[in-house]
């Protein structure tokens, strides 16, 4: 924590801890919020910008008023209100690069499936 312009500064892993998430979970949710604004998606919650200039790494920092705004946002945060973002993240399963694979030997190699010719 960091005490500037009377205020008393966070950086993440002291937000994560407050706020009772993940530094990845803070992350989707300021992730989930820039991908809207750049697809035109309507993102009806407000999650408060944290200032980079307080240190010379570029760490985010949040002050109080900015972790209570966290936790309305936590809070309010329903099932499926991120699910336009989070369904875009790439986490390809095993058995889809599996068929991706499949796909892409066959046309490589124009294969046929057995029933195509039957």
């Amino acid at each position: 924590m960091k005490f500037a312009e009377d205020k008393n500064w966070y950086k993440v892993g002291e937000v994560c801890q407050l706020v009772e998430r993940s530094i990845p979970t803070i992350n989707v949710w300021y992730d989930a919020e820039a991908y809207a604004l750049e697809n035109g998606i309507h993102f009806p919650f407000y999650l408060p910008k944290p200032r980079t200039d307080l240190d010379n790494r570029g760490s985010r920092y949040w002050n109080d008023e900015d972790v209570q705004k966290l936790k309305r946002f936590r809070d309010n945060l329903m099932r499926g209100d991120i699910a336009f973002y989070t369904r875009t993240l790439n986490r390809e399963t095993e058995a889809s690069k599996i068929s991706k694979d499949k796909k892409n030997f066959r046309e490589e190699h124009e294969v046929k499936e057995i029933l195509d010719e039957l």
